[in-house]
């Protein structure tokens, strides 16, 4: 793997050790939402939502839909429902 690659992958990791950002992505995967029905879906206030949203979007795993006078987010493409799907059947030794 090229250092360019080795970057995106340590970046695209970094962004999802987060469980709240994992959540966000995975319900955005789902269906595109607007960040207030995120932030309610997922607990979160407004302000931590669209901090994790703008994270998701700098990794491009997330992109904004703009819907009138509202954006709406969804998943940018299949690959981070793949993504998701994938990291998701990684076996985890708990030693």
């Amino acid at each position: 793997m090229d250092d360019d690659r080795l970057l995106r992958v340590c970046s695209i990791a970094a962004v999802l050790a987060d469980r709240r950002r994992v959540d966000l992505l995975a319900r955005v995967i789902d269906q595109p939402r607007c960040s207030s029905e995120l932030a309610e879906a997922c607990g979160l206030s407004a302000q931590n939502t669209s901090k994790h949203l703008v994270r998701l979007r700098r990794a491009g795993l997330v992109r904004v839909v703009r819907d009138g006078r509202r954006s709406r987010y969804e998943a940018a493409g299949d690959v981070p429902g793949r993504l998701l799907t994938s990291l998701s059947e990684v076996r985890v030794d708990a030693a």
